[in-house]
């Protein structure tokens, strides 16, 4: 078998992280493992667990895709998606909960999935601001006003986009 090498990466997985379909595998460094005390034969022992291995969603790198897109400002706030502004509505919140969707659907085995809800936060927010920039709303509150927390919008063909 021949290894690509600049595909191939041989390390430590305590020390460094590994990065497989784009997800990051590490297990937990010696230094953060749980102590516990185990009694056995009427002494105790203590003793550090033994981790599995973890499977880590790239936060940081998801969010700088979302702002090569252009629904992330560089300070890591949501933005207007301004290519988005011309398509109807619905097309708009279809495309942003499709969006969140595959992102979730990929990283949500993560270990630290529970970190994806910045990302979803980013994807809401850059939704509503997108929404007010094409109807002329001017504020996040004016969008909520005008369709609601979840934004459930009808499309000419009567089906609705839900966020």
């Amino acid at each position: 078998m021949e290894l690509n090498f600049e595909k191939t990466k041989i390390t430590h997985a305590t020390t460094d992280r590994a990065k497989f379909l784009g997800i990051e595998i590490r297990i937990t460094p010696d230094e953060k493992k749980p102590i516990r005390e185990v009694s056995r034969g009427g002494k105790t022992y203590v003793a550090k667990t033994t981790t599995r291995p973890q499977l880590l969603a790239p936060i940081s790198e998801i969010i700088e895709k979302l702002r090569a897109r252009g629904m992330v400002r560089k300070g890591f706030s949501p933005t207007r998606w301004g290519r988005m502004i011309p398509f109807e509505t619905h097309q708009i919140v279809n495309l942003m909960r499709s969006i969140w969707l595959g992102l979730w659907n990929f990283y949500g085995i993560a270990d630290n999935a529970h970190k994806l809800g910045v990302i979803f936060n980013m994807i809401r927010m850059s939704c509503v601001l997108t929404l007010a920039s094409k109807l002329n709303l001017g504020t996040k509150a004016a969008v909520f006003k005008k369709f609601g927390r979840n934004r459930t919008i009808m499309g000419k063909d009567r089906k609705t986009g839900n966020d």
